[in-house]
């Protein structure tokens, strides 16, 4: 994969190239064209989208149809398809690859696995199995007639069990499925490959080889990839080091795109159109209705103590920017609460920079960004006496108990703790979020600021006696960045690394401008403010 900075430098592809001849496929064959850096980094971030939201669509357990009716969206939006479109092959096997390099470490393999297993069962209801077998080498041979017959009566007793259901979860009508079984209808491969199945008594085992009825192939397709994307994935971990000095613009991306923010930009308040712009005054009654657990607890601690130290200060001050308040009233609010235990001085002194510091007033003059979920969740743990970082990961029982005093059922409760205790921290606070909201659901939260939006707009829709808005009531998909937002703040996060297959070249193959440097990003918070707690 040679990848250049732009695209007028990218010599096109010939269309009869390798890695691209078939649809779906296991990516055994890696590109070694020119590849443009907004393509690598672009169409990575594309194809996190859809995995991102196969995850959630699964930690939600949501049935199977819902499940294909989420994927269907948000796979024609990043990662369509198309039958007889090249490009759209191009774009599956550039991104799969690169994301293998993101995700080689060994604390990232197993969500990266998980996720391209199920993409490819997706894929694999529309595509002819016996034509997949053969374009990916996999022998798995029908029966001869005489094999068929030596064992049909004990074939067609294993398969009026494992024929009761289809692949959906729906009833199958068995007495015209056993009719029409014949030779074609089974494959025989080493009992071993069918491992799964064999445990499940779903096979008939003779001499050694397993007998498949042709609809199992599936569940042995994805093992088999299962298995070559685990090697894979070791064997660029082994080799992505040698690369790394050498293409520095690549492996900070690499870095950080698994880890990376992909939703809207809240630099900027986008509910000012329904709030106004917030001042000091209403963000009790906001904190109250609106906030998101982090923030409330930051919150209170602010309005007990009367300080919050400098992580939570950053995290809660970038939040109140996001939402709308003013550089003045910024000051204004941490200055009215800050001297209500130390002099105005010492708030000038101390404070006042970094309230000006985020708002891009000191320092580098940057525009930075309130923490997303994953910014925050990916945070060191929070030391004595801090508030910040996420609730859902942090004392549960504290969690239980603000829960229970806001009204929320214990079943819920409990719901919310379990999840928690699971590491689905977002879906906690999704399922939190429906339980002060009557009436929403299917919610993701990915933000903070996000979740106050929602809020906000769900509070003037039942005021105003409007309907919800349709991303409330599981209506839509979830909204993300498009790709060229995605594609331009490569480095709003922390870190992860990626991975290959055994027969994949290793990255010191991937080449770059000698002049390609890594384009600025929206930051995500302060750096160089002083940390006066």
């Amino acid at each position: 994969m040679i990848v250049h900075r732009s695209k007028k430098s990218r010599v096109k592809h010939k269309a009869s190239y390798p890695a691209y001849e078939h649809r779906v496929s296991f990516y055994k064959i890696p590109p070694t064209e020119n590849v443009t850096i907004e393509e690598f980094e672009g169409w990575a971030i594309d194809r996190l989208q859809v995995l991102r939201e196969i995850d959630n669509a699964k930690m939600k357990g949501l049935k199977p149809d819902e499940v294909n009716e989420r994927l269907n969206k948000v796979v024609a939006k990043y990662l369509p398809l198309r039958e007889g479109n090249e490009q759209d092959i191009r774009k599956d096997v550039v991104s799969h690859f690169v994301l293998r390099m993101a995700y080689c470490n060994p604390a990232d393999r197993k969500w990266f696995i998980t996720q391209e297993r199920s993409l490819l069962d997706y894929r694999l209801t529309d595509v002819s199995i016996t034509d997949f077998l053969e374009e990916n080498d996999l022998d798995y041979p029908t029966l001869s007639k005489e094999e068929y017959d030596s064992v049909q009566d004990d074939l067609k007793a294993v398969a009026e069990t494992s024929l009761v259901f289809d692949r959906s979860g729906a009833v199958n009508k068995i007495v015209p499925l056993l009719a029409k079984l014949g030779p074609h209808s089974f494959h025989k491969m080493p009992f071993e490959e069918a491992a799964e199945l064999v445990a499940q008594r779903r096979v008939l085992v003779r001499g050694g080889q397993a007998y498949i009825y042709h609809e199992q192939l599936v569940s042995i397709i994805i093992g088999r990839f299962q298995g070559h994307l685990a090697e894979a994935l070791l064997h660029t971990y082994k080799a992505l080091p040698q690369s790394r000095e050498r293409f520095q613009r690549l492996t900070h991306f690499l870095d950080t795109v698994s880890k990376q923010y992909l939703g809207v930009d809240y630099s900027q308040s986008r509910t000012t159109s329904i709030t106004g712009n917030v001042t000091p005054d209403q963000v009790d009654g906001f904190a109250k209705q609106s906030f998101p657990q982090c923030m409330r607890n930051m919150h209170r601690r602010l309005r007990t103590d009367h300080h919050l130290k400098h992580a939570g200060r950053m995290q809660y001050g970038l939040f109140l920017k996001g939402i709308g308040m003013s550089l003045e009233d910024a000051l204004n609010f941490w200055r009215a609460e800050f001297t209500r235990v130390r002099t105005a001085q010492q708030f000038e002194s101390q404070y006042a920079y970094n309230v000006r510091h985020h708002y891009g007033k000191e320092g580098k003059s940057a525009n930075y960004t309130p923490y997303s979920c994953v910014k925050i969740i990916s945070s060191p743990p929070v030391g004595s006496g801090e508030t910040h970082g996420c609730p859902y990961r942090q004392d549960l029982d504290t969690l239980a108990r603000d829960l229970q005093n806001q009204g929320i059922s214990g079943s819920t409760t409990k719901n919310i703790i379990e999840l928690s205790q699971g590491g689905h921290f977002t879906i906690a606070c999704a399922k939190h979020f429906e339980a002060l909201h009557a009436g929403t659901t299917d919610i993701s939260v990915v933000h903070p600021n996000g979740y106050f939006e929602m809020s906000v707009k769900y509070h003037a829709a039942k005021q105003s006696g409007q309907p919800l808005p349709a991303n409330l009531t599981g209506n839509t998909a979830p909204s993300a960045a498009p790709p060229s937002a995605a594609a331009s703040s490569s480095s709003s996060s922390s870190s992860s690394t990626p991975s290959i297959p055994t027969d994949t070249p290793a990255p010191s193959s991937i080449k770059t401008d000698t002049d390609s440097t890594m384009a600025d990003s929206t930051p995500s918070g302060p750096t160089d403010t002083p940390s006066s707690d």
